[in-house]
């Protein structure tokens, strides 16, 4: 299950703790990488926002007023860093290096590619949220600040679409 964070370790954290930064990173690494992918579908650049994301955490920190807010404001960052880079042109080139980097990321990203291809950014989280870090419906509602019956309502929605293309695709 996917439990917040004490505000000991954000304190610890906007105190410039490299041990807090850690754990931190560990704690919402998965998490920072679907919301992105789902945004951008394209591992390498989501591995780059990750890491921009994580950069822009430790250095702003201490920006941070209350540390209970910690858990959306981490997410503002990723979500803003994702949707900014979609707002760039695109790169023209690519490093013939970068190539061999193309789907060894250590996430699943062909399960997450069927998330990003077929679910909404919304359904998305809600997925993310229900089924890899086990948050009870209401958790969830709370996190997205929507109506509970919302969020029921997009997790039936988000699993009737996987379960479709799961058919069609000839459960493979």
């Amino acid at each position: 299950m996917f439990k917040r964070l004490p505000d000991s370790t954000i304190f610890n954290l906007q105190a410039g703790d490299e041990t807090a930064f850690n754990e931190v990173y560990h704690h919402y690494r998965d998490l920072l990488y679907v919301i992105v992918f789902s945004i951008t579908k394209h591992p390498q650049t989501s591995e780059d926002l990750l890491q921009d994301t994580f950069i822009k955490v430790f250095t702003e920190a201490k920006s941070l007023r209350n540390p209970s807010a910690f858990h959306g404001w981490i997410i503002r960052i990723a979500r803003n860093g994702a949707i900014n880079r979609l707002k760039q042109p695109p790169e023209t080139t690519l490093d013939p290096e970068a190539w061999d980097q193309i789907g060894k990321s250590d996430v699943p990203t062909n399960f997450i590619s069927l998330w990003q291809s077929c679910l909404s950014e919304k359904e998305n989280l809600v997925i993310a949220y229900r089924l890899v870090y086990e948050l009870t419906f209401k958790e969830i509602a709370a996190l997205l600040q929507e109506p509970l019956t919302s969020v029921h309502r997009d997790y039936r929605e988000a699993l009737k679409t996987l379960k479709a293309w799961y058919n069609q695709s000839g459960g493979q």
